[in-house]
This record gives C-alpha cells, structure tokens and sequence, in this order.
C-alpha cells in the first residue's frame, strides 16, 4: 500500500494525520448529524485503492506503536490526580 500512497502524494506523516484527525471528525459529526457521512478527498474510489486487507495491516501495526519517552509517566500522574488521560503522540522529531 506505501507505493500506491505515495503515488498519491501522501507520506507517513500525513497518512498518520489524517487518520487521527479524520476519525475524530467523522465521529463527532456522526454523532451531531444522522445525515452526515464519510467523505473521501483525492482517491477517486477509496474502496479499490486501500483493501479491507491493508486496513487490517494498518490497524495492527498501528497497535504496535509505542508511547513517545516520558508520556507513561506524564499520564500516570495525571491519573494519579484523579484526571482521565486520553494521549497520543505523534513522535516529533
């Protein structure tokens, strides 16, 4: 699936941001707006491009990441103080 991304001009970086971003969108207007649905930008048919098969490999490897150095012990804290923490980091570099 990378070569077909970056024929399409969408890097790591960008795929990882329109994931996150794009997925807290479509729940919020889901959740607002029984009328709303998933709009796809720049990939003509989105379901022949990316395969039920490379949202599988996608999903997995993206189970596998790991929080980014000191953000374990900054949730612990938080939590410690009686916060619920919801965290991710996109690992700047």
């Amino acid at each position: 699936m990378g070569d077909r991304l970056r024929a399409e001009g969408v890097g790591l970086r960008i795929l990882g941001y329109a994931w996150m971003d794009t997925s807290e969108k479509e729940y919020i207007y889901k959740s607002l707006s029984s009328s709303h649905y998933i709009k796809q930008a720049c990939i003509p048919e989105p379901h022949r491009f990316a395969t039920d098969a490379d949202r599988d490999f996608l999903l997995a490897a993206y189970r596998t990441l790991k929080p980014g150095l000191g953000l374990q012990e900054c949730s612990a804290r938080l939590c410690g103080a009686g916060f619920t923490v919801w965290a991710l980091t996109a690992g700047d570099a």
